[in-house]
């Protein structure tokens, strides 16, 4: 199941820019949301992995972000953030929330400088 979940966030994380990549991430961020809410504690295993995928993309400056497709995959990872209330918050799951949580306070600060 681990290997399953891992391919499913990988697939969410796809930023490709074709019709087909994006059924893909669809149907990964169906099979998520639905593993959120159904086994929370397979999707909790690989918070780590999403907070890393989160920080791999904060680098980019605004436009690269939303040009290359970013914002749905931060858009999706919020949408399961929240589905995994509130076992996210326990104190196993601190250290990698809190990573996801910097990567979309700096995507904030960079859209806030962008902005401006």
């Amino acid at each position: 199941l681990d290997v399953l979940v891992h391919r499913l966030v990988s697939l969410l994380a796809d930023v490709g820019d074709s019709k087909s990549v994006e059924g893909r991430v669809s149907d990964a961020n169906l099979a998520c949301r639905r593993l959120a809410v159904s086994h929370p504690v397979l999707l909790l295993r690989h918070l780590p992995m999403i907070a890393g995928l989160l920080h791999g993309r904060i680098h980019l400056n605004m436009q690269e972000f939303r040009q290359q497709n970013h914002m749905i995959f931060f858009s999706n990872v919020l949408a399961i953030l929240e589905l995994l209330q509130p076992l996210v918050f326990h104190c196993d799951h601190q250290r990698a929330l809190q990573d996801c949580l910097l990567s979309f306070m700096k995507v904030l600060q960079v859209l806030k400088g962008f902005s401006s």
